[in-house]
């Protein structure tokens, strides 16, 4: 696992990061990191939720590359670490397909945008994503049905 390096974003792209970003905990954790550093302490007190637990969906984070460790400090002999979200861009495929050939199902799609709304726009764009989830078809047991994880996180920077 490498430590992130300022002003390098790293890239979503494999399915350890994708999975990593499917827990509801961890969904919180990221959007609460993306207001400022904080300590699993402080995590723990403000989301409700055990230190250890905190614990140990950050040491997923971390190791997806979606969070890294931006201070340390001495506290009573021990090492407090302040986690901070991590930059995320989306990694562009790997090789070129020509325009008539989409991409496989079985291919991530994972698209970041960073977007300035208004109040009315942000709700109006919750909804549909809402609608979006809600409206997806119901799970089948077919033979041929492939599993498939919807991820879709809205969340004020």
């Amino acid at each position: 696992m490498a430590d992130h390096v300022p002003g390098e974003a790293p890239r979503v792209s494999d399915a350890a990061r994708h999975k990593a970003m499917g827990h509801p905990t961890r969904q919180l954790l990221l959007s609460w990191l993306g207001r400022g550093p904080a300590t699993i302490s402080q995590l723990a007190g403000s989301l409700g939720v055990a230190k250890g637990s905190v614990g140990y969906h950050l040491k997923v984070l971390h190791g997806a590359g979606l969070v890294h460790v931006c201070e340390t400090r001495r506290v009573r002999g021990g090492t407090e670490r302040y986690y901070r979200r991590t930059p995320l861009t989306a990694a562009p495929p790997t090789q070129p397909r020509p325009a008539e050939c989409p991409p496989p199902d079985n291919e991530p799609l994972t698209i970041l945008r960073h977007l300035h709304l208004t109040p009315t726009q942000a709700t109006h764009l919750r909804t549909t994503l809402a609608e979006l989830a809600e409206n997806t078809p119901p799970q089948t047991e077919a033979p041929n049905a492939a599993h498939y994880a919807l991820l879709l996180t809205l969340h004020r920077r």
